[in-house]
């Protein structure tokens, strides 16, 4: 038994260390420098300062020595200085985290409410119209891109037809509600701010439908596939 837990942990560490090291050159091979990105026009055409800045953020050594200096911070959990904010990176994770969970939460929970009846109720009908829904929103959630699927709903519906509000998480005059765990709905609905809590939950709509297709499919086609035909079930 401990061999087994010994191997297993090994196999765990080994993962960890593999998924660094992809991380890490995912990060530091991309086309384009960081340095030249952050500087003016200016500041990029001197070499000296472009140097400077390279020697900086370390950018002037070798990939590996890069590398051994990212994991060392990382087992002390120290994520680096983000070149973009000027800040601690994880203290920027801290920052946006709360607005990933909020977002991730609805999301799942709006493909757990649709994919599940959706999937119940197709192979009542098989091949009629609510099969043939079932099928079109498995189809697009499962092979429409993310990313394609956000502009589209963003240009209808923002755009174009100004039912949804625009991005970010509340409106831009509007002020965040006080709390400690920096969920929007969670915050406005400990304090009783209805008009918040409104707010941040029309600005969730559309991100979390778009999040939400690809689960809502996939849920859809697993729970269809999984009931059997209606000759199957016993007559009443």
């Amino acid at each position: 038994m401990s061999r087994y837990i010994l191997i297993r942990l090994l196999a765990a560490c080994a993962m960890a260390l593999l998924a660094s090291l992809v991380v890490f050159l995912i990060s530091n091979v991309v086309p384009g420098d960081p340095v030249l990105a952050q500087l003016g026009d200016i500041a990029a055409s001197d070499p000296a300062t472009v140097a400077m800045w390279r020697a900086k953020w370390g950018l002037d050594l070798p990939m590996w020595d890069r590398y051994g200096i990212f994991l060392v911070g990382l087992v002390h959990g120290d994520l680096g200085i983000s070149i973009a904010t000027r800040r601690p990176v994880l203290q920027d994770i801290v920052q946006y985290a709360p607005a990933t969970v909020e977002l991730a939460t609805v999301a799942f929970l709006l493909s757990i409410a649709i994919g599940i009846p959706l999937g119940i109720a197709a192979p009542v009908r098989r091949d009629g119209w609510i099969d043939s829904v079932a099928r079109a929103i498995s189809l697009l959630g499962v092979s429409a891109p993310t990313f394609w699927l956000a502009f589209i709903m963003l240009a209808i519906f923002y755009g174009g037809l100004e039912w949804a509000p625009g991005p970010g998480r509340m409106d831009p005059i509007a002020f965040p509600p006080d709390g400690l765990t920096g969920l929007f709905l969670v915050d406005s609905l400990w304090h009783g701010d209805w008009e918040s809590f409104w707010d941040s939950a029309a600005h969730l709509v559309l991100p979390s439908i778009v999040l939400a297709a690809a689960t809502v499919g996939l849920i859809t086609r697993t729970t269809r596939a999984a009931l059997p035909t209606p000759t199957c079930w016993p007559a009443r």
